[in-house]
């Protein structure tokens, strides 16, 4: 009897996904076309994607249901979840502009279509037992070279990213470089403060310094506060569970030493942008919410705060089945937000897509594996950690951000590797996740 379980398959999904961002930098070298570009991104990780999906209802169907494999359902009540979501946001998707609802638009391209691409990746982590470390470390690696290639500004270097003066690399926004960054320098933490060998603990040390100042100068505010909610989990874990501690007092030093921008400290971008902010935030008098205070409000997180109210607004109008996917723009506009999209908050976003009954679902799943990962937290291997400290990170930062098709699927990955170390496949009460590494 074939149990279910990991081989190269996921693996490959993993790495390829990893590697697309080399892939675009040359194709950005060679066709010096933003369309072309674009394309070669979009459909690298929907076929991708999709070729995951297609592999897991494969296993799911040979190992589990012709095999008669049993499950406790109790594990898998996020999926359970997600999956319902999937249909309510099919049945929003139906009824709202169908076209942009399924293909979404032309530059965040999050239709349907992408969102099965993303059941893909999540569901393709889940089988993934081994090499977490690899895909770890290769993280840290595309993190490097993009850092590399974006802090360097010459000739040469702007051949391979875009030429501008915002630290955005190969992405459309700053912001969504700071994204993938965040995602790379948890995964760098983890590496260095869990590493032995004094080499490539320097290695580490260096690559995490890098992309700390990249994140610094990127500016990227959201993606930096995402970073410390991470490190104080991975303080509590390391201090207090698996005391760890002289390694993680060395990061969290560097990662304080790394917060001001090198070149210009007495202007450091993080200390200027936590004065703004809280400063911003502390002047609103919430007891007198005229319109003068409204306008701080909606000045709030780089006027996050319009397009937070705005959100609230048509929610209302429409709270149950939302407007579709992708279909947010024309409703801003409706309502005199010209230039806006998005609400630059997942549970806001979610309510305008879905309504929120979609919402509920989607946060639901997401708080249950959160809930049941720190249930067993003392007894989850290292490698989960990790991928807990990302979705931990990257959580934090959807709360003022926006999802994209190219950042997305990554915390996917994340999040499918932490859902599958919850689920105990069995079959005999084998426990075929019995491999996972350590």
């Amino acid at each position: 009897m074939e149990y279910l379980k990991s081989k190269t398959t996921f693996t490959f999904v993993n790495i390829g996904l990893l590697i697309i961002p080399l892939i675009i930098m040359l194709s950005n070298v060679i066709f010096k076309n933003e369309f072309i570009v674009d394309n070669i991104w979009f459909y690298s990780i929907i076929y991708l994607g999709y070729f995951s999906l297609i592999m897991s209802i494969y296993y799911i169907y040979i190992n589990i249901i012709k095999n008669k494999i049993r499950i406790n359902y109790k594990e898998i009540i996020p999926i359970i979840l997600l999956f319902i979501f999937m249909i309510i946001t099919l049945i929003s998707v139906l009824i709202n502009n169908p076209f942009i609802s399924f293909y979404g638009d032309t530059y965040r391209h999050e239709g349907y279509f992408t969102y099965l691409a993303y059941a893909g990746f999540f569901l393709g982590a889940l089988f993934v037992s081994k090499d977490k470390n690899k895909y770890y470390q290769l993280f840290v690696i595309i993190g490097t070279i993009l850092s590399i290639f974006t802090i360097n500004k010459n000739d040469i270097f702007n051949l391979f990213v875009n030429e501008s003066q915002e630290y955005k690399a190969i992405f459309y926004q700053f912001n969504h470089f700071g994204y993938f960054l965040l995602m790379a320098i948890i995964c760098n933490i983890n590496l260095f403060v869990n590493e032995k060998r004094i080499k490539y603990k320097i290695i580490y040390a260096l690559t995490f310094s890098l992309m700390m100042q990249m994140l610094v100068i990127n500016d990227t505010f959201g993606s930096y506060l995402a970073v410390l909610a991470s490190l104080i989990f991975l303080g509590i874990y390391y201090l207090f569970i698996n005391k760890n501690r002289k390694n993680y007092l060395i990061v969290f030093v560097l990662f304080i030493i790394m917060s001001f921008n090198l070149n210009d400290i007495k202007n450091s971008n993080v200390i200027n942008n936590f004065k703004d902010n809280f400063s911003s935030l502390l002047s609103i008098d919430i007891n007198n919410l005229d319109e003068e205070e409204l306008k701080k409000i909606n000045h709030l997180g780089t006027n996050r705060g319009a397009l937070w109210r705005g959100a609230v607004k048509l929610i209302e109008k429409k709270p149950f089945i939302g407007y579709g996917l992708d279909n947010s723009r024309t409703q801003y506009f409706k309502i005199g937000l010209i230039n806006a999209d998005r609400p630059h908050n997942i549970i806001l976003q979610m309510c305008l897509y879905t309504g929120i009954p979609g919402m509920i679902l989607y946060i639901s799943s997401l708080l249950i594996i959160i809930y049941e990962t720190l249930k067993k937290i003392k007894i989850l291997p290292i490698s989960i950690i990790i991928s807990f400290s990302v979705v931990i990170g990257y959580l934090t930062s959807s709360l003022t951000s926006n999802s994209m098709f190219y950042t997305s699927p990554y915390f996917l990955i994340f999040l499918g590797f932490v859902m599958g170390s919850l689920i105990n496949f069995n079959k005999d009460n084998v426990n075929l996740n019995k491999n996972i590494d350590k």
